[in-house]
């Protein structure tokens, strides 16, 4: 009988410890998805600014130019894949 208490207790400080861990992990998570959202914002708003900067005369001014001869490259969607299972 007493081993079945201590085996109990054993049990429910494991799973009791188990879902603190859990619970903790699950924090941390969840700040690391909020720092990674805020930064992703940020560098947004950046790029939406450098977009918004860029013109082909200071494209010109940084050593880009016009394609001459531009060619086009696409994927064949025509094909179709098929699952077979027997």
């Amino acid at each position: 009988m007493l081993g079945l208490v201590l085996l109990l207790i054993a049990s429910y400080a494991y799973f009791a410890n188990s879902a603190v861990r859990s619970i903790t992990l699950l924090g941390e998570i969840d700040t690391r998805k909020d720092n990674l959202s805020s930064t992703i914002v940020g560098l947004e708003s950046k790029s939406m600014a450098l977009d918004q900067e860029m013109n082909m005369q200071k494209a010109y001014l940084l050593g880009l130019s016009s394609a001459n001869n531009p060619t086009f490259l696409f994927k064949d969607t025509s094909s179709k894949i098929s699952l077979n299972v027997n």
